[in-house]
């Protein structure tokens, strides 16, 4: 649709207060959408508005519109012989003009919905009434269109003037704005679709997307208008950072990626953010709307593995430019035609600027098809297209899985990066009720506050219930009989067995069922004999799942009877699983890939086949490392210890630091496998410890930060992070590994203003940890009050955003850290362990810069320039690097970022309390509740925020996940 010229006037007409909510929800849609609206609340009254001025503007509107309900209105006394509500004066005077006049009239014959007695008049039953009367007349002049809720009214009333400005246009531009109209009409109807795991297709026909879903958020705050520190704690909407830019966002399986695009598919195509039936958002912090940038666009909802279906648009080798690029998305749109829309139209909406593309699931875009290489040339001609998309004005959404693109990839685009975060409590509890609302209407109450309870009490399922996807299947499993199983393994085991129990009436089809689709899911991950994949498919030809079928029954696919028996067990599974479902062009596909990765792995353990093999064939694609954290889980499982323990042999040749630079992908399939043999309660010998030490020393100086924390986060949680200053000493008590500064002159913050220290200090190598802050608590910290004496405030325990032992404690204020720095020097004071005379305190401004920038004045901790990898910062703000890995890092994580002091962590990671007050930094007592000075930035900062200089000012009260602190022990200066 061509853009608006001028914003056209609408006027709204409709009684008062039977309609007042429906009329500002259909302002605000208006308003959104670009046009003005006038209405009664533009008057200064109301009920007794002024007659001569509402005619006045419904002669001199562009488009007249009347919602009609079931109260006739006001009825002037004045000038009024007819004895006619304003409303229908309104009416009269816009029937006497050419404008276009649009009628909604509520729908009272809709027995769901229903209407309140209040909002109606008393004789609207009457066929005789004035209101009766009045709604017989607008129907037979204008047509009867239907409303119900405010949402319903929005949406008629947007359609039709779509459809209004579609019959002024030329008629060459009117046939592109027809196609246009129909595709977001598909994409309304295909987006709030819902595929909801353990609902049967005739329960869940009156679910849509709106129903369950619940907002995506990110750590990242791509953009934002802060300037310096940033102490939002987020997570932030990932529809409000899409706003601002153009993103790349990578999500773990089940996350809600895929989820997400349809999601933001639906809200721009609706031209709003759809209000939930029954039970709305709760906090206003994660209410959304939609951004003003992506109002009125053409979403492209692209699902790349549908797109990378059809071989004859992937021709190439890797280097494709715009050009092919968008040649391949107009001939498969000219194919498949989702919606009616053409490849022209695609065009033609991509050169005016008003497309946005939504293109997920890289990561299901096969890297190689025969000569083709898929993958490689979507992202060459998507980095050659992006200069030009956006210029034009354009729009992009990328989403894969994180291995989906690689380092290289995201500088090439240049996308700013916001990972999908796990889902925060508010959404968790939305979500759970949400869903129970939609399953099971009549009990949703008690089973969501069951299962919220239950999960409450359960540790150890952190990591499900923050995952979309796993907290789905929580709520399948706890709907069954109100119990959950112990770990990741047997839930997805619990879920299986429980869609299938739903679906099949023996125990005998059940695993028939099963296992045939565990052939599938295994025949997608590794192909077929004669045509092998290193990368699994996610989604693959009906054929191929015959010829899998066939295969598991020994029987001939080309043959007639083995054909037909293959096709009628595929179409059963397709039909009746729900686990396995339909796609387009005559393909499969799981429910979620991570289905597909469990039955695969359950398959490898059914055919008996040796996991050293496995491992040793598929531990160095990432694609494949869910899949071998499932049949490692299996091995736990059912196996002896020593089996399991050994297994992962088969990777040691490929951990020698030489092919670990190579492919450092085995060395995290180790690390998932030591976690799930700690978390089975087994423990590790020297022998099984060595190969994950030696990854993660080798990692610190030769591998990228992404794959060195995921490294040492395994170590930590291992509790094999030994390093002095991490941990604990053997008596209990915090390990600081103290570095040494010495008195004298040094220059000052960004002015490099010439200081004096008259004395010397010692300041900690690392922020305070995880362990070490536990220490504290765990000797009753917070119960004893000569830690807390004089200070303003003594807070309850809150929980850490990231628990690893070794990650940075964070979360907690000022007076925590005061009280923290308190007690540590009360213990080694005892245990002789300070200079005499000296003190454990929190560092001032002044020795914290000293230490980070050593007596010359770095801007950075590390001598020279800023360089990318050095710190844990967003490295995507600004675009000065790649490096983002959306949370805190384990302390010591960048040793090429080491600070003239031999300190570590001084940019990025968390920002630092120091002891001064902010605006008056010569004052550093305990007294009061002035703001306190904060050091370093953190992990969700740029590299403006990272400076040596940088400072940053917070309430002392202050909890964030990126607020931290690190100790210093010096003589007396208050």
């Amino acid at each position: 649709m061509s853009p608006r010229k001028l914003r056209k006037q609408v006027y709204v007409s409709s009684t008062f207060s039977d309609l007042e909510q429906h009329r500002a929800h259909l302002k605000l849609a208006l308003e959104k959408a670009g046009y003005d609206v006038e209405c009664m609340e533009r008057y200064s009254a109301f009920d007794t508005r002024p007659a001569d001025k509402c005619l006045a503007d419904v002669a001199a509107c562009d488009v007249y519109v009347v919602l009609v309900a079931l109260r006739y209105g006001h009825i002037p006394a004045d000038d009024n012989p007819a004895g006619k509500s304003i409303t229908e004066m309104e009416y009269d005077k816009a029937v006497e003009t050419t404008r276009p006049k649009l009628a909604f009239v509520l729908d009272i014959d809709d027995e769901d919905f229903g209407w309140p007695l209040k909002r109606c008049d008393k004789d609207c039953q009457d066929a005789n009434s004035n209101i009766a009367r009045f709604r017989e007349r607008v129907g037979n002049e204008l047509g009867r269109a239907l409303f119900t809720t405010q949402e319903s009214l929005a949406t008629a009333v947007l359609q039709a003037l779509r459809q209004q400005e579609i019959t002024e246009m030329p008629a060459g531009e009117r046939d592109q704005a027809q196609i246009r109209e129909a595709y977001l009409d598909w994409l309304r109807r295909e987006c709030d679709s819902v595929e909801l795991l353990g609902l049967d297709l005739k329960e869940s026909r009156n679910v849509g997307l709106g129903h369950v879903y619940v907002p995506a958020v990110t750590n990242a705050d791509v953009k934002g208008n802060r300037k310096g520190i940033n102490l939002d704690k987020g997570p932030f909407l990932l529809l409000d950072n899409l706003g601002r830019s153009p993103l790349y966002v990578p999500g773990a399986a089940g996350s809600g990626k895929s989820t997400f695009c349809r999601w933001l598919a639906l809200v721009v195509a609706e031209g709003r953010v759809p209000v939930h039936r029954q039970i709305a958002v709760d906090e206003e912090k994660f209410a959304e709307t939609l951004p003003d940038a992506l109002a009125g666009r053409l979403p492209l909802l692209v699902r790349l593995r549908d797109w990378a279906s059809h071989g004859e648009f992937l021709a190439g080798r890797g280097r494709w430019t715009r050009a092919q690029l968008e040649a391949s998305f107009a001939g498969w749109l000219d194919k498949t035609r989702p919606g009616e829309l053409t490849g022209e139209t695609f065009r033609a909406e991509l050169k005016a600027g008003r497309c946005l593309l939504i293109l997920d699931g890289v990561d299901e875009v096969p890297e190689s098809r025969g000569d083709d290489l898929p993958r490689r040339n979507l992202l060459t001609g998507l980095a050659d297209a992006l200069p030009a998309w956006r210029k034009a004005g354009n729009w992009l959404l990328l989403t894969s899985r994180p291995y989906g693109l690689e380092a290289e990839d995201q500088r090439r685009l240049g996308l700013p990066i916001a990972e999908l975060a796990d889902l925060p409590y508010p959404l968790l509890r939305l979500f759970v009720r949400r869903w129970f609302d939609a399953a099971d209407p009549a009990n949703a109450e008690a089973k969501s506050d069951g299962l919220l309870t239950h999960l409450a009490q359960r540790d150890d399922l952190a990591e499900m219930r923050a995952n979309p996807m796993l907290l789905t299947a929580l709520c399948v499993k706890y709907d069954e009989g109100r119990r959950l199983p112990q770990d990741f393994y047997a839930l997805y085991d619990a879920v299986v067995r429980q869609v299938l129990y739903k679906r099949c009436d023996t125990e005998s089809e059940r695993d028939q069922a099963r296992n045939r689709l565990a052939a599938i899911a295994l025949g997608m991950h590794r192909g077929e004999s004669a045509t092998p994949r290193q990368t699994p498919e996610a989604e693959v030809t009906v054929e191929e799942v015959d010829r899998i079928l066939a295969t598991l029954a020994e029987v001939d696919w080309v043959s007639e009877s083995g054909a037909a028996d293959a096709g009628a067990k595929r179409e059963l599974l397709l039909s009746d699983s729900g686990l396995l479902l339909p796609r387009d062009n005559r393909r499969a596909a799981f429910y979620h890939l991570s289905f597909q990765e469990f039955l695969a792995a359950e398959r490898i353990r059914t055919l008996c086949e040796l996991p050293e093999s496995i491992l040793a064939r598929y531990a160095g694609t990432p694609a494949w490392r869910r899949t071998l954290r499932f049949l490692f889980c299996a091995i736990v499982e059912r196996d002896k210890a020593e089996r399991a323990v050994t297994a992962w042999q088969s990777l040691l040749p490929a951990l020698e630091p030489v092919a670990l630079e190579a492919n450092p992908a085995p060395a995290l399939v180790l690390a998932d496998s030591l976690e799930i043999i700690h978390a089975k309660g087994w423990s590790l010998n020297e022998v099984s410890k060595a190969p994950l030490l030696r990854a993660c020393d080798h990692a610190l100086h030769h591998l990228p930060p992404d794959i060195r924390a995921q490294l040492w986060l395994t170590r930590g949680r291992l509790g094999l992070d030994d390093r002095p200053g991490v941990g604990l000493r053997s008596d209990g008590l915090p390990d600081i590994a103290w570095e040494a500064c010495e008195a004298g002159d040094f220059l000052y913050g960004s002015a490099k203003e010439k200081r004096t220290l008259t004395t010397p200090f010692h300041i900690a190598r690392y922020p305070v940890t995880h362990r070490q802050f536990q220490a504290f608590i765990d000797a009753g910290g917070y119960g004893q009050d000569e830690w807390w004496a004089g200070l303003a405030e003594r807070p309850e325990v809150t929980p850490a955003g990231w628990s690893e032992s070794n990650a940075p404690r964070e979360s907690v204020s000022w007076y925590e850290a005061t009280a923290f720095c308190r007690w540590l020097d009360a213990q080694l004071r005892a245990a002789g362990l300070l200079p005499a005379g000296w003190r454990v305190r929190l560092p001032t401004e002044e020795r914290w810069e000293r230490a980070a920038r050593g007596t010359y004045g770095r801007e950075y901790p590390w001598e020279g320039d800023f360089r990318s990898g050095l710190a844990n910062i967003d490295e995507t703000r600004g675009d000065v690097g790649p490096c983002n890995l959306g949370r805190t890092s384990p302390v010591g994580l960048y040793p090429e970022g080491k600070a003239p002091s031999d300190t570590l962590d001084m940019a990025g990671n968390v920002w630092e309390w120091c002891s001064d007050e902010f605006a008056k930094p010569e004052m550093f007592g305990h007294v009061g509740e002035r703001p306190r000075v904060l050091c370093g930035g953190s992990c969700f900062d740029g590299m403006h925020g990272c400076g040596a200089a940088q400072r940053g000012g917070a309430a002392p009260d202050l909890r964030s996940r990126i607020l931290g602190f690190r100790v210093c022990c010096a003589a007396p200066i208050d």
